[in-house]
């Protein structure tokens, strides 16, 4: 909690450092003219200013008085009308970076050469996805300059010079890395099942046509209770790409069925206990579904975008997990044909349901 007193003089602080700056002060004025275009693969949409204390722009020396830097219309206006001037206009088939300034500081010292200009500047290049902002690059330089009279003059061209490079630097970097979806103009992501490999050494992916048989189930019985056990999984991965300079991130979810870890009694290997275990694997698929769904109606960004995934993979485990253990109690595992003849039923409902996410 703040007091009056602390308050009054907080706010005749701030007034004073306003007035200081209003009574004497320098102007920067960025100039546009003769610009000349090198970077191409990127521009800017708009210009953000992060420093702590804005207001703070440095200082200069005006007749041997030093004088507070202002720039007419705000650092952001200036930056963005010069690279306006200096970067392709808005085009959808080039990458929109939001420039964000952390530092720009002008100041002045004297020597027996004169006065020497400094100029500090620190940008980052961000991309916006989703009304989310990330990070792609950022640059930090400084420049100095010694000149005979005022250094003012100094400041407004060194401040072009250096953002000219950083643009350039920053063009290069994209040409560097033309595989980074990331840096893509244009980001999409995509859930995907591919269907043309249901076969993968000990690994056999769900799909309508292929029917589990006992060949399948390749491990030892660790049970002298159940007739079978099908050892079930999600799998899952996320392929980052570049196709046709769009950057696209393939993300595949599937049910699983393992063989090594899947294994049956050889004297209660009858059709009904195959189809008991078949419905397990159903139900992997059947809440595949449900996961699939819950991933392509979800807002992404490319900050937390594998979080979120795995924080539905997670929850779609834990329900599948619960479904399975009730569907081996109620039929008590398949024996109670009265019951499973219901969660078949139930089942394939729910397959049915979610068809638009097989």
């Amino acid at each position: 909690m703040i007091t009056l007193k602390k308050f009054i003089f907080q706010l005749f602080f701030i007034l004073s450092i306003q007035s200081i700056y209003a009574q004497a002060s320098f102007e920067v004025q960025i100039k546009t003219d003769a610009v000349s275009r090198q970077a191409t693969r990127f521009y800017v949409e708009g210009v953000t200013d992060a420093r702590k204390e804005p207001i703070n722009n440095g200082y200069a020396f005006i007749n041997k008085k030093k004088v507070g830097i202002i720039y007419p219309g705000g650092v952001p206006n200036q930056f963005q009308q010069y690279l306006n001037a200096l970067l392709p206009a808005a085009d959808t088939t080039i990458l929109a970076v939001v420039i964000n300034i952390k530092k720009l500081v002008l100041t002045e010292r004297t020597s027996a050469r004169g006065n020497i200009a400094k100029t500090e500047l620190t940008i980052q290049f961000l991309r916006k996805y989703n009304d989310e902002l990330t990070q792609l690059f950022e640059l930090n330089t400084w420049m100095e300059q010694s000149a005979l009279k005022d250094a003012s003059i100094l400041q407004e061209k060194n401040i072009r010079d250096i953002l000219g490079r950083m643009m350039v630097q920053f063009n290069k970097f994209l040409s560097d890395h033309p595989d980074d979806p990331q840096l893509a103009h244009h980001i999409e992501f995509k859930v995907i099942h591919p269907t043309d490999d249901n076969l993968q050494d000990d690994t056999i992916y769900w799909a309508r046509a292929r029917k589990l048989e006992w060949e399948d189930f390749h491990g030892l019985p660790t049970d002298e209770i159940f007739a079978a056990q099908s050892n079930c999984a999600f799998g899952q991965g996320i392929q980052p790409t570049v196709e046709n300079g769009i950057g696209i991130f393939y993300i595949t979810i599937r049910a699983a069925f393992l063989k090594k870890g899947s294994w049956f009694r050889k004297d209660q290997n009858s059709d009904e206990v195959l189809l008991h275990e078949q419905l397990h694997f159903d139900i992997a698929e059947w809440q595949i579904r449900n996961l699939r769904k819950s991933i392509i109606n979800s807002r992404f960004n490319l900050n937390t975008y594998a979080d979120v995934i795995n924080k539905l993979y997670e929850n779609a485990w834990n329900t599948y997990s619960v479904i399975q253990s009730a569907y081996d109690d109620e039929t008590v595992h398949g024996t109670k044909k009265e019951e499973q003849e219901k969660w078949n039923l139930k089942v394939i409902k729910g397959l049915n349901d979610l068809s638009d996410y097989e």
